[in-house]
């Protein structure tokens, strides 16, 4: 489960963006945005720490109604397929195929996987199965989520 930052979703949702965040099958989004992957496929060492576990689904965030082509949406961003890459048992990374149209400052991109967060995981959670990590943007991530900068705090990620 992952939402990016309270804030994005705040703006998103507002009355700036006047927007919405949902979620593509099988993802599902809670009421706050806050998008739980599903159907995660990978292998783990969990004594090495290390592995990929890859989901399907996407969270997609539009905004700003009327201002992209056509008369569409001006912000419309999708990050598929996240996927965590576990490089030790206490670290790993999160990044999604990323689309978003051109808007503003926000580059165009079609489907790049991404490295969005750098994620830090307690001591332990990787063993017990279930993980909180903490995440950070990376450099990579302000290039899709231009407005934080890199290494600014994420929303929690939990696997």
């Amino acid at each position: 489960s992952w939402g990016f930052r309270e804030s994005w979703r705040n703006y998103v949702k507002g009355p700036i963006a006047n927007g919405g965040i949902s979620a593509s099958a099988p993802a599902t989004a809670a009421d706050d945005g806050v998008v739980t992957w599903a159907n995660g496929t990978g292998t783990v060492d969990v004594e090495a720490g290390t592995g990929t576990i890859t989901y399907a689904g996407a969270m997609v965030s539009r905004g700003h109604q009327g201002l992209g082509a056509g008369g569409g949406w001006g912000l419309e961003q999708t990050l598929a397929n996240a996927q965590i890459v576990l490089t030790s048992p206490t670290t790993a990374t999160l990044s999604a195929e990323v689309t978003q149209r051109a808007y503003s400052s926000w580059p165009a991109m079609n489907g790049e996987r991404v490295v969005l967060a750098d994620l830090a995981i307690p001591v332990g959670d990787l063993a017990d199965g279930r993980v909180t990590a903490s995440g950070t943007l990376t450099a990579a991530g302000n290039g899709v989520y231009v407005i934080y900068p890199a290494g600014s705090a994420t929303d929690p990620v939990t696997f």
